[in-house]
């Protein structure tokens, strides 16, 4: 029999954005238009915060880099850090198909940074939203592109190994990816691994009964080229290439480490190297 992870799904699950230094203040009307707009099962709140709110403060350090935001104008830190009365605007929602969160909670920022004139943000991870930003509507699942929510990023250690990890499958319920000892070679052919790896399970989690609290998925987990294309909402490759990972959920983190399956007699090393090489085929 194949073993099985049995992963806890949230009651309900958010997104937020926020629009900061707005230049007007908040027409009660757009809200209330807005809030009345929404499907069944959304929630809307906008609320105001200031630049020692968590979720800024973050954003603000790395804007603030120079390092690890090259194409933001360090002003902008300046002023989101100096500047009073912030929108972060927050859409919440059961798990599941639709993740109408998403788009609601996109539509919403676009509109109120419209009407204040304000600075798109989203704050997890930290980037500037270029103007008229929001999603298409959700309209079946082979056409959700997973990567737009979730994106890969990689932490270099002491080693001259890196760390990998998705932020965003927490936005629709699933624990985020996380694997170490990556060498510089693996990157690029690990980013299509975890993007694959992510519409694997968007795609089971949007297939579970409604209702149900938890999703069942392999420990040893197929993920193929098509899936690392499907999370882009791109066309299956002309070579279908397919590997073997073994996931081991942390109930403390939340997080899904991916490691190498349980029957591979090589190095770890030359595991990773086959990844990369297939992935990037």
């Amino acid at each position: 029999m194949t073993a099985k992870i049995l992963l806890p799904v949230a009651a309900s699950v958010s997104v937020a954005y926020v629009v900061a230094a707005p230049d007007e203040p908040v027409p009660a009307a757009a809200v209330t238009e807005l809030v009345e707009a929404l499907p069944p099962g959304v929630e809307l709140r906008v609320e105001e915060i200031d630049g020692a709110h968590p979720s800024l403060a973050h954003a603000i350090r790395v804007l603030s880099c120079p390092d690890c935001s090259p194409d933001v104008d360090p002003l902008v830190a300046v002023l989101l850090e100096m500047a009073k009365g912030h929108l972060q605007i927050t859409c919440t929602a059961p798990p599941g198909w639709p993740p109408d969160h998403l788009h609601w909670c996109a539509l919403a920022t676009d509109r109120l940074a419209d009407l204040t004139r304000g600075i798109r943000l989203d704050p997890r991870p930290p980037r500037l939203l270029p103007d008229q930003w929001r999603s298409e509507p959700f309209l079946s699942r082979e056409d959700f592109a997973v990567a737009t929510w979730v994106s890969v990023s990689f932490t270099p250690g002491d080693d001259d190994r890196f760390g990998m990890r998705t932020t965003g499958l927490s936005l629709l319920g699933l624990p985020e990816l996380r694997t170490t000892r990556l060498s510089e070679r693996h990157l690029h052919g690990w980013f299509h691994l975890f993007h694959g790896l992510a519409h694997v399970l968007a795609s089971t989690l949007f297939a579970r009964p409604p209702g149900r609290r938890d999703i069942e998925i392999p420990v040893e987990e197929v993920v193929t080229t098509t899936d690392a294309r499907a999370a882009h909402r791109l066309p299956p490759p002309a070579r279908r290439r397919r590997v073997v990972v073994r996931l081991r959920y942390d109930p403390r983190t939340r997080d899904l480490s991916v490691l190498a399956p349980a029957e591979f007699a090589g190095r770890e090393v030359e595991w990773r190297d086959q990844v990369a090489a297939a992935m990037c085929g």
